[in-house]
């Protein structure tokens, strides 16, 4: 299989990790490649091999892919798609601000780590007055790049960035009740519980968040994460336990208050319910396999 490096000079210019391309794409063999690839298809159709799967792409849809992903475009039919390639940390300034938007979350990372599945269907399709906009900041976007001496790269990122607020903005805005608006919902959630998985917030905090019944919030997480939003609290707050356990000498008191547990011994029980040793074991084996690593 074909692996397209990101250190080849004809695929990133030197210099840069930032690049957009609108070509005509004939059929290509099955690949993968180390950097990140936005694609939009802007005109015509074709089957997409993507992890082993196909379906069909044609004007309209916007999707990533990851590194490591393979895919291949499959009789393609007058396809015409652009390509805007960067590499992880291209965006490494922008992403705390970025990952604290529901959008750029369902659209950047849950949605290529769902697709795996054979039921997911929550890929974006761009309605036609829409996609001419993006296409129209694409376009301004490869002629600063034909004719700019200088600045390209912060011209890249500034473009980059443009297109994906363009994107995440309307994930899920222009569909019904299909797959991409779920996902969405469900990604708020998310985001609601790692923002304030510190202070007292119920389950009908969590599903207020994409104003939904309780049934149906429910039905979403065990549909995208086999966790009820509850279960899903209780996971994020006895993470971020392991982490401080791991990195600070912090008493299990302060520990269990600072990831939202109002009392240590509940905080206890919990952890050993679910990591299988109290917090003072976990705490006790990781320093013990710090030191055997040293």
């Amino acid at each position: 299989m074909i692996l397209f490096n990101s250190k080849e000079t004809d695929i990133l210019p030197y210099g840069s990790n930032i690049r957009v391309i609108t070509h005509s794409q004939p059929e290509k063999p099955e690949h993968y490649h180390d950097f990140n690839e936005l694609v939009i298809i802007n005109g015509g159709s074709c089957t997409h091999l993507l992890d082993g799967r196909t379906y069909t792409i044609s004007r309209g849809d916007i999707f990533l892919l990851t590194p490591g992903c393979r895919h291949a475009y499959l009789n393609p039919n007058n396809l015409v798609l652009t390509n805007i390639l960067y590499t992880t940390d291209a965006l490494d300034l922008y992403k705390a601000k970025l990952e604290k938007l529901p959008g750029y979350i369902a659209m950047f990372q849950a949605e290529p780590s769902f697709r795996a599945s054979a039921d997911f269907k929550a890929r974006m399709k761009m309605p036609p007055d829409e996609l001419e906009e993006l296409d129209r900041i694409v376009f301004n976007w490869e002629e600063e790049m034909r004719t700019a001496d200088e600045n390209k790269q912060f011209l890249s990122e500034l473009y980059l960035l443009q297109v994906i607020l363009f994107c995440i903005k309307r994930f899920g805005r222009n569909q019904k009740k299909d797959d991409s608006r779920d996902l969405l919902l469900l990604c708020r959630m998310q985001q609601f519980v790692n923002e304030h998985y510190q202070d007292d917030i119920s389950r009908d905090d969590i599903v207020g968040q994409a104003s939904l019944s309780v049934g149906t919030a429910t039905k979403l997480f065990n549909q995208y994460l086999s966790q009820s939003p509850m279960q899903y609290l209780m996971n994020v707050r006895l993470n971020h336990a392991c982490e401080l356990l791991q990195k600070t000498s912090n008493t299990i008191t302060t520990i269990a208050l600072d990831c939202g547990f109002m009392d240590s011994n509940y905080f206890s029980l919990q952890f050993h319910r679910h990591i299988g040793m109290t917090p003072r074991e976990y705490r006790h084996r990781q320093e013990s396999s710090a030191g055997k690593a040293d």
